[in-house]
């Protein structure tokens, strides 16, 4: 089964979120197995833990069979806290995820399928819109929070699989 351009995109921030461990001088351990692809309850969620929530693509120009296309992409994130400065252990997972992502830089490549069948690789680029914290007494002994950002990239109009 054919594999979209869109979550191509996905998978690959998936995989940059996943480098989060203490290991790679994070100061928590996310990991792959404790990042979801769909909204749940973050009391629920294995701690710490990050939801990758897609928005709505919008097609900003056509070029001749291709598309651009922006996608929303929110990362949330959740993690148990005990102690002082809930704010400080926020933004400190806050900027694992700015971390994690620019690591890589703003634009990143990953192989795609073009018209020909052929594996060619894709630019995207992920553009951070904004972000919050949230330390609120709603789940006490939680801190959360959340970065919105833009992710940019070409499709084939009459197939979502493909570029060119």
């Amino acid at each position: 089964m054919a594999i979209s351009v869109r979550q191509i995109g996905i998978d690959s921030v998936v995989l940059m979120l996943s480098e989060i461990t203490t290991a790679n001088s994070y100061s928590r351990d996310v990991g792959r197995d404790r990042i979801f692809t769909q909204a749940t309850d973050p009391s629920s969620m294995p701690q710490p833990g990050i939801i990758v929530m897609q928005g709505e693509e919008e097609i900003t120009d056509n070029y001749s069979n291709l598309y651009e296309c922006s996608l929303e992409v929110m990362i949330g994130f959740v993690d148990t806290w005990h102690g002082e400065s809930p704010e400080k252990e926020a933004n400190k997972f806050l900027a694992d995820i700015q971390k994690a992502i620019t690591a890589t830089g703003i634009e990143f490549t990953a192989n795609v399928t073009d018209s020909q069948g052929q594996t060619i690789s894709n630019t995207y680029q992920f553009l951070e819109k904004n972000n919050a914290i949230d330390i609120s007494d709603t789940l006490p002994g939680y801190i959360m929070g959340q970065i919105t950002y833009e992710m940019r990239y070409r499709r084939q109009m009459n197939n979502p699989n493909l570029v060119n």
